[in-house]
């Protein structure tokens, strides 16, 4: 069939073609990257793990269990977090190809389809279909849309296209997929419900009227709604039943938690006591970018800016801080798809037609530049679409997928945060045991990350699991390359993956506590620890990284030199940090200017040193310099060097 005969079967005008075209494009790109994200281990148990876990549990006949959340959740059902219908529409399309790369293409998809609200609201509102075609592009180049996508797999990602085309519905009077996108909208997710009730205020306030009247002496102020009965009727009967869905939901999601939870108790159990010292920042931050990256056009419409008033009231509260970093997935799934609304509304009002096309070309351009696609702005917002870095393989992954491979598939596994999805096809895949008393075939660590020692729901950081379980002599090395480990039980022969092991500690990863930082271009890293006695301290030169090691024997060689007027001496020290105020010494040297063979050369000082089972499990480590005399003295870098078991 011609291509004007697609056109006039389906009504298809090119905007509706550039809308297609760009959100196909949207669709590939994010696909790729977030199968990237995966493949170079930058997704996490929370949440791609506890989805693809749920979803091939669900398979097996096992009502979504997912262990990451089981230590809140008794019942294991990832339904007594969030119950949720739309979990089992989604099923069938999982059972396809039952993989974490399906849940996070699906994703994509549906987070490209939200542009169509979009434009269906922009043309029905403006009437212009080159106007809606670029909203739509603001739409899927907002960065907060880009963090939902960019972040794992989550539930929020299916509201900007249901509650996009429930706003519409209303807004054109198409009653049947006002229902339709009501039910699908409520079944995704609980706060959905609020957002539902939140568009009908919307609607209810945008048909508000306030008159002031004048009798005699007297002012009195008339408040009317400018709705006809039926459509007012509708409204308050959706902000009705969007009250009575939320509670219903939530009485369900306690039910399937199991152990007596109620409603009043999975509520409380979303706020936490106290939050951190710069969390107010946070939040003006999360605001300020939502705004802020649409140029702020939509406080020229602040009645639609209703919708978003729940969420703006949930970040004021003690909340987790995650709900309020931009990088996270709520902003684009609770709030960028109705200030885009708003801001469309308040696009109308810019009268002159040369400053509103400046204004929609200058959204798009800051929006894009706000991007965590942009190179530029990793690590210069907060929230993890932004903390980890563009998804470039790199060595160490690779050692990480050939390791992983030599997991059978249906073995139990004992694993951290952004190793989880790997395996999580798996019923017995965990975090941490629960109990402490569950049969675990692998253990399978990176000692490199911080989730190595990170400690989920209070429970034992693998960083103390792996320790443990090697002390007991029930468990072999099947691998131990780069930091990655992987441990079997009852396995007893050759190291399959096998090689050097080194962690390289420099000024970024140290604290000084007495001297400067300078640059020195003779040192590996450009910038070194610098002291003489003109900048002592008691306090020594330089503490940390506090890093967790696996047990075994090992070398450290501090990288140091001297210049031709030094004098004194220079204290190193490896210690085992037990807690804020507590260590222990495990082996030190001091050396004064005779130990270096020439002035201003860089020469290492080697201390070896072996960690115990007991001692790996209990704290880090330092390798710190803990008394300087004299000077003047450089230090570049510690080489910690993995030699071998114990």
């Amino acid at each position: 069939m011609a291509w004007s005969g697609v056109r006039e079967r389906f009504q298809i005008d090119r905007y509706v073609g550039l809308l297609l075209a760009s959100m196909s494009a949207y669709a590939v790109v994010l696909s790729l990257v977030a199968v990237m994200r995966f493949n170079t281990f930058r997704t996490h148990a929370f949440d791609l793990g506890i989805f693809n876990q749920a979803f091939s549990t669900a398979l097996q006949g096992r009502l979504f269990r997912e262990t990451p959340d089981i230590a809140l959740i008794p019942s294991g059902s990832f339904l007594g977090v969030h119950f949720n219908f739309l979990m089992w529409l989604l099923l069938p399309i999982y059972a396809l190809a039952p993989r974490p790369e399906t849940l996070l293409v699906l994703q994509s998809v549906f987070v490209a389809l939200g542009a169509v609200p979009v434009f269906l609201v922009s043309r029905h509102l403006r009437g212009d279909g080159r106007a809606a075609s670029l909203w739509s592009v603001v739409y899927l180049v907002n960065p907060a849309i880009l963090s939902l996508n960019f972040y794992d797999f989550h539930l929020e990602a299916f509201l900007p296209l249901f509650l996009g085309m429930f706003y519409y519905s209303y807004l054109t009077r198409r009653w049947r997929w006002y229902a339709v996108f009501f039910l699908l909208s409520i079944f995704t997710i609980d706060f959905a419900s609020v957002l539902v009730g939140s568009i009908a205020l919307a609607h209810l306030v945008r048909q508000l009227s306030v008159r002031r009247t004048a009798n005699g002496s007297r002012l009195s102020l008339r408040i009317r709604l400018d709705l006809d009965r039926p459509r007012a009727l509708l409204l308050f009967a959706t902000l009705v039943l969007s009250v009575a869905s939320l509670f219903s939901i939530l009485s369900l999601s306690a039910y399937f938690g199991g152990s007596g939870r109620s409603v009043g108790s999975t509520l409380s159990s979303f706020l936490q006591s106290g939050s951190p010292p710069d969390s107010w920042a946070f939040r003006a931050a999360f605001w300020f970018l939502s705004f802020g990256s649409l140029l702020f056009v939509p406080f020229l419409a602040l009645r639609e800016c209703v919708v978003s008033l729940p969420w703006f009231v949930f970040t004021l509260l003690p909340v987790p801080v995650t709900w309020y970093l931009f990088g996270y997935q709520y902003a684009g799934g609770f709030v960028a798809v109705f200030l885009i609304f708003a801001a469309i509304h308040g696009f109308g009002r810019i009268r002159n037609p040369g400053n509103a096309r400046a204004v929609l070309a200058c959204a798009i351009v800051v929006s894009a530049f706000l991007t965590p696609l942009n190179p530029l702005m990793q690590g210069a917002l907060p929230g993890i679409a932004y903390e980890q870095g563009l998804p470039i393989p790199n060595a160490h992954d690779a050692i990480l997928h050939e390791v992983i491979a030599l997991i059978p598939p249906h073995a139990s596994v004992l694993t951290q945060n952004n190793l989880f999805p790997q395996v999580s096809g798996r019923s017995d895949v965990y975090l941490y045991r629960p109990s402490g008393n569950e049969t675990i075939d692998y253990v399978l660590a990176d000692t490199r990350t911080t989730d190595y020692f990170l400690r989920v729901w209070s429970q034992t950081p693998l960083s103390t699991e792996l320790p443990q379980l090697m002390s007991t002599g029930e468990y072999g090395i099947l691998a131990s390359s780069d930091g990655v480990i992987l441990l079997g039980r009852g396995y007893s022969g050759l190291v399959m993956v096998e090689g050097p092991t080194q962690y390289r500690y420099d000024y970024r990863d140290l604290i000084h506590t007495s001297g400067i930082v300078i640059p020195d271009s003779t040192s590996q890293s450009g910038t070194v620890f610098f002291y003489n006695e003109l900048n002592a301290s008691p306090n020594g030169f330089w503490v940390g990284p506090y890093a967790h090691l696996a047990p075994g024997r090992y070398d450290a060689s501090f990288y140091l030199k001297a210049s031709r007027t030094s004098r004194g001496n220079i204290t190193l020290e490896i210690a085992q940090s037990l807690n804020a105020t507590a260590s222990r010494d495990i082996v030190s040297r001091t050396v004064d200017p005779s130990f270096f063979s020439a002035p201003d050369l860089w020469q290492p000082l080697a201390l070896p040193f072996v960690l115990s089972y007991s001692d790996a499990g209990t704290g880090s480590m330092e390798f710190r310099s803990s008394g300087v005399r004299g000077g003047p003295f450089y230090f570049d870098y510690v080489l910690v060097t993995y030699l071998g078991p114990i």
